[in-house]
């Protein structure tokens, strides 16, 4: 007999920022900031970078994202929104911000699903205009200010970027690649200033982090340690338990029985 999933956990991630309007369903985004559980008629900006996803298969899950280039809100002018913006509570060290709707905000997305009966994409121009329209209408209540504000921000300095996203994603299985264009960066580039900026590799930087906040979970959590290995970015188990007790000269079991 063949059990359908309920429930699917799965690493995502993303070199761009990006809106989502739930239209059906739900799904979960633990980030490193806690976990969020998004419903039917909900709507979100999330930052660029890496995520675990929960997806729930009780019922018909659909949505609409708009992913949102630094390239893209460079092309932009937004003098006349950053003047209704309050920037009151901003937070820049958030990474999913849950957006505050309205009858205006919910006929918007509402508008935007005739675009999909076309046969072909509407022209870059319409694309502009309907993501300007966007933040004027989020922009009607206070609350959502602080997303808006980063929404509209692309990196500026590129050092607070290669810290900030290494910093939220670095217990996240990404490639080096992954990471270099999460930070605007070449490859090469990207090596070159982490070792700048950390005075290490990349690599070495991002096993000491996954295995401390390993070390952290395995004594203040009662997760197992396959799925300690999973959270903290770790291709398999063998791999975590290797790194760890090559870092920790310990192994994580008899890390864990220590510290009970």
């Amino acid at each position: 007999m063949i059990v359908p999933f309920k429930f699917l956990f799965y690493p995502f991630w993303t070199p761009h920022d990006y809106v989502i309007h739930i239209l059906n369903g739900q799904k979960t985004w633990i980030t490193s900031h806690g976990t969020t559980t998004l419903r039917k008629g909900d709507t979100a900006f999330i930052k660029k970078g890496g995520y675990i996803v929960r997806q729930d298969f009780s019922e018909n899950f659909c949505l609409l994202i708009f992913f949102i280039k630094d390239s893209f809100k460079l092309q932009l002018s937004f003098d006349h929104i950053y003047q209704q913006l309050s920037h009151a509570g901003k937070d820049n060290n958030l990474v999913l911000y849950h957006l505050k709707s309205n009858p205006s905000i919910e006929g918007y997305f509402k508008s935007i699903l005739s675009y999909f009966q076309l046969n072909v994409p509407p022209p870059e121009a319409i694309a502009k205009l309907k993501f300007q329209e966007l933040l004027y209408i989020l922009a009607t209540e206070v609350d959502n200010h602080a997303a808006i504000t980063q929404m509209i921000t692309a990196e500026s300095s590129q050092q607070k970027s290669l810290e900030q996203i290494m910093s939220l994603n670095y217990m996240y299985n990404l490639t080096l690649e992954n990471y270099a264009e999460l930070c605007n960066r070449s490859l090469s580039t990207f090596k070159r200033d982490f070792a700048k900026y950390f005075n290490t590799s990349p690599g070495k930087w991002l096993c000491e982090k996954r295995i401390r906040q390993a070390a952290t979970l395995l004594f203040s959590t009662k997760l197992s340690i396959s799925e300690i290995a999973f959270d903290c970015g770790f291709e398999n188990l063998s791999h975590f338990s290797k790194s760890f007790k090559m870092k920790m000269k310990i192994t994580p079991k008899a890390y864990r029985a220590m510290h009970a």
